[in-house]
């Protein structure tokens, strides 16, 4: 069996395992949030108890600064659950994944989630489940899930980025190399030496091709299938609205004029992204008229970039800093764009409305990228 399947097979109580079959696994952790696409919070009855609660996080990075009444009752709603059971809990700490990572996390855990690139957990080297919000309730008084064995996947990694190439762009381009639905009921493991946010990047891009799980494997051996994934040739890339699947070769774009820039989140909010983005826009100014945002991963990310000087760089070049969490991928709280407005966002969604107006636009590319256009007023590359 592959490393993630032995894993999986651990957490069951069994010795081997075969695809298609449903097995339940014991639970290290939930993990919660306040995303209010997913409302698990309505769901849960006032006589439900936690099978432990130590191993229940709950974390509110959508909203963590409710700019709407109706938010912050949600908000309310959750934080009167925390304090009931007696959970872990954290307000302003930053995004879930990132949290569960820094401070539970251990290879060999498994994890669920609800939201979207719950995957992102895998750097780890824990298996990160995702549940539909009624699953969840359920694993909370009982400490298991069901799952149905996938079959394993395995993506080599081999050659090296370009000096103008990040993984942003490499996750990019993978989603467009297996395409929606290509990871469909299968446990994705990669295989090769990246730095840790790389990691972190492939395992969440995993997750939107439909991943059962994802993590970095210490072997080649024991799967169902394998691909390579040659580094060296990707090339600086955008996604285009709506999906993260259907991207294009900036040098290959035309003229395209940029209201919005993000950066910051799980996808570029870590100090290796902030530096990068600070380095790009220090002794410059953005461009009139662009609104530039950015935010850091997590609260302790936050206080290393203030103490770097990242943070006085950034502002200084005109950017705003807005609170630490999901911010510009999943706004609620600030950063809204309008109808026919574009975005360049190093962030993790495109969906439509994900950033404000049904109508507005939403392309994700690179820090460097999204600096250029910070810079310009339209999509470019440094």
């Amino acid at each position: 069996m592959s490393t993630g399947m032995k894993m999986l097979a651990l957490a069951a109580g069994q010795n081997n395992l075969k695809a298609g079959e449903t097995i339940r696994v014991a639970l290290d952790y939930c993990l919660l949030n306040d995303d209010p696409e997913i409302n698990w919070i309505d769901l849960v009855s006032d006589k439900d108890e936690l099978f432990d609660p130590r191993k229940v996080v709950v974390v509110i990075d959508h909203q963590s600064a409710p700019c709407f009444v109706a938010d912050a009752q949600y908000n309310y709603k959750i934080l009167d659950f925390a304090k009931k059971h007696g959970t872990e809990f954290s307000q302003s700490g930053g995004v879930a994944y990132e949290l569960m990572r820094r401070h539970y996390l251990k290879k060999g855990n498994v994890v669920a989630a609800c939201g979207a690139h719950f995957s992102y957990m895998g750097a780890s080297g824990a298996v990160a489940l995702r549940l539909s919000a009624e699953k969840m309730v359920e694993a909370l008084n009982t400490g298991y899930a069901d799952v149905v064995v996938p079959n394993s996947f395995l993506v080599r990694l081999s050659g090296e980025l370009a000096y103008n190439v990040d993984f942003k762009d490499a996750a990019l381009t993978l989603l467009s190399r297996v395409g929606e639905g290509g990871f469909k009921g299968k446990a994705v493991e990669f295989y090769g030496d990246i730095p840790e946010h790389g990691k972190a990047l492939l395992c969440a891009a995993a997750a939107d091709a439909g991943a059962v799980f994802a993590l970095f494997s210490e072997d080649m051996e024991g799967y169902d299938t394998m691909i390579s994934f040659d580094l060296s040739e990707v090339e600086p890339v955008i996604a285009l609205p709506g999906d993260p699947f259907h991207i294009r070769r900036i040098r290959e774009m035309k003229f395209l004029s940029v209201q919005g820039v993000y950066v910051g989140g799980c996808y570029s909010g870590d100090i290796e992204s902030l530096r990068q983005f600070a380095s790009l826009m220090e002794g410059k100014h953005c461009h009139r008229g662009v609104r530039v945002v950015f935010s850091a991963v997590d609260s302790e990310t936050f206080k290393q970039a203030v103490s770097e000087g990242v943070v006085s760089k950034l502002m200084n070049s005109g950017a705003q800093l807005v609170n630490c969490g999901c911010s510009g991928c999943r706004t609620h709280s600030f950063g809204y764009i309008d109808e026919g407005e574009n975005l360049i966002s190093a962030g993790g969604c495109n969906f439509a409305g994900c950033a404000g107006a049904e109508e507005a636009n939403v392309y994700l590319t690179s820090v460097r990228a999204a600096a250029a256009s910070a810079l310009t007023g339209m999509l470019t590359m440094i």
